[in-house]
């Protein structure tokens, strides 16, 4: 069985509460989300409403708030279409950067707005299971630990050297 550690996120420290792998695999968050909506969510420009659609379907609740100030919402917007489909970088890398980051930070609204997006861009259950300890995991690629290290030692606030070099032998500005 999966161990899920503070707030629901994967971790292999022992003494994790044990969780339903079943509800994992069907693709159903394993934590319980609280309500965090503190800004009134906002009608979007009918114009943004129809470019949001093309893009993402139905936008995040993220994009509601952020419509209360419409020219920051379009802004945005574009910059995420941007950063989705015009990267260098594969999204499944990105994706698994993103949900150790949400990891670390025990970040559960960015864990469950993620974890979707990562199934689609193709990260596997074995990588998933594994993220917390991807260090020694043979689920990661020396390319994806290249990234995973970078965006961790972010996360933690400092970028050795080292894990700077590392990342550099995969990838290059551009990226």
């Amino acid at each position: 069985s999966s161990n899920l550690g503070p707030r629901g996120i994967y971790t292999q420290r022992s003494g994790a509460r044990a969780v339903d792998r079943s509800l994992y695999k069907q693709g159903t968050s394993p934590f319980r989300m609280r309500a965090m909506q503190r800004i009134p969510p906002a009608d979007f420009d009918p114009a943004l409403e129809k470019r949001l659609v093309e893009l993402w379907g139905k936008p995040p609740a993220l994009y509601r708030a952020l419509a209360n100030h419409p020219a920051f919402v379009a802004a945005w917007t574009e910059f995420a279409r941007a950063m989705r489909y015009d990267a260098r970088t594969p999204r499944a890398l990105r994706e698994l950067v993103i949900l150790r980051g949400a990891q670390l930070m025990r970040s559960e609204y960015e864990w469950a707005q993620h974890l979707p997006m990562a199934r689609k861009a193709g990260v596997s259950e074995a990588q998933f299971r594994d993220l917390p300890g991807w260090k020694p995991s043979a689920s990661f690629s020396e390319k994806e630990k290249g990234a995973l290290a970078p965006g961790e030692a972010v996360t933690q606030g400092r970028v050795t050297d080292e894990v700077y070099a590392e990342a550099m032998r995969h990838f290059d500005h551009h990226d």
